[in-house]
């Protein structure tokens, strides 16, 4: 059976994310910290990594269409792999504050690949198999959460080597783009231009929660991917059980996000959201005991993994919710809210545990979710008394 270029442009241009997320992603973002506690990083330090490498993908909100009009969404791509791939090198040759800057360039080099790639991805796709290819995408590049982690258990490597690891992903990432058909729609420059700018028309009471939710999900996704590692230390657990245990937090992220969508279609995003913030509260405040057997702790950090990460698909059903005329600029508001998200909550967190002790995470992460399951109680109350 012959497959025809569109569909081949598509299955490379999936096997792009998919590669460079797990160099990228997962080395740059998951692993990263965990090397970095092993010489001795502080919790201040690890805040501030992570905060950088966030910021990073923040400025590339902004540039990235700018670089796909200028240099094409082909170069725009091998420019932010080539960003990563220089930070994977120099991080291993650098002292703090230095790795600020790497940590930045792998942020960045991640936003540049994930914006014009996914543009030039979803441009190409047919309307009526844009379901399930969008589906397909978000399932690999969450895959990248559980295969990265697991790499240098399965090759036993927990040194200087990892970040050959990352290299050799985001290297060979470069490669399908070269079977991909040329992008040609033009991007025009209003696309990110009107990004933080306010519409003349209110935000409904539903993208107001989809925010929200964005940004509990970004201060517990910037907090618990840049400080576990620390958390874990100061629990106790080696290197490797660390390791596994970023593993089984990418597993949850990646089984609980379809029975939260099918949920939200059962029972209501009021009903999921507050579940969901409830049994991720628990999850925290459970691993904050001391003596829990390891399979306890396996579970509380799969299940701490999941419904953290239903936060931002729950902002993102929000968005999509809102009609084709304000989806798009929806998209935007929670993309920005979750990013800017991601650079505080580690910064706050690693403040906190250096002032406070390395157990706060987890108090820090259940607080942000206590916090948005009594805002949705209110809404749904305010909901139930105006009508």
């Amino acid at each position: 059976m012959k497959i025809s270029s569109t569909w081949r442009s598509i299955i490379a241009l999936n096997g792009v994310s998919t590669l460079s997320q797990i160099g990228q992603f997962g080395i740059g973002f998951i692993i990263l910290p965990v090397w970095l506690t092993q010489i001795g990083m502080t919790a201040g330090q690890a805040g501030l990594l992570a905060a950088a490498q966030w910021s990073g993908m923040l400025i590339t909100l902004f540039l990235a269409p700018k670089c796909v009009e200028w240099i094409g969404a082909r170069n725009t791509v091998l420019v932010g792999l080539l960003l990563s791939i220089i930070a994977f090198a120099l991080t291993p040759q650098l002292q703090w504050p230095l790795w600020l800057l790497t940590g930045a360039l792998i942020g960045m080099g991640m936003g540049l690949r994930w914006i014009a790639n996914e543009t030039w991805l979803f441009k190409l796709t047919p309307e009526d198999s844009s379901g399930k290819v969008v589906g397909i995408h978000e399932s690999l590049i969450a895959l990248a959460g559980i295969i990265a982690p697991a790499l240098p258990l399965w090759l036993n490597i927990h040194d200087i080597r990892i970040f050959w690891i990352g290299v050799f992903f985001t290297a060979l990432a470069a490669l399908p783009l070269f079977i991909a058909s040329p992008y040609r729609s033009a991007f025009h420059s209003t696309h990110v231009s009107s990004t933080l700018s306010t519409e003349k028309t209110p935000l409904s009471s539903l993208m107001i929660l989809g925010l929200l939710a964005s940004v509990a999900g970004g201060l517990g996704d910037g907090a618990l991917y840049g400080l576990f590692p620390l958390f874990a230390k100061y629990q106790g657990f080696s290197t490797e059980q660390t390791t596994l245990l970023l593993v089984i937090l990418g597993i949850g992220a990646v089984i609980f996000q379809y029975p939260i969508g099918w949920g939200i279609d059962r029972f209501g995003i009021y009903r999921i959201m507050i579940f969901s913030a409830l049994l991720a509260m628990i999850a925290a405040l459970v691993l904050t005991v001391r003596q829990l057997s390891w399979i306890e702790v396996e579970l509380s950090v799969l299940i701490l993994g999941g419904f953290n990460s239903a936060f931002l698909t729950l902002g993102v059903f929000a968005a999509a919710s809102s009609g084709h005329a304000k989806m798009e600029h929806h998209m935007r508001l929670i993309s920005v809210a979750f990013t800017i998200s991601s650079i505080i909550g580690p910064l706050i967190a690693g403040f906190v545990m250096d002032q406070l002790g390395e157990h706060l995470l987890m108090w820090q992460l259940a607080f942000f979710a206590l916090s948005l399951m009594v805002f949705t109680v209110g809404q749904k109350q305010r909901e139930r008394i105006s009508t």
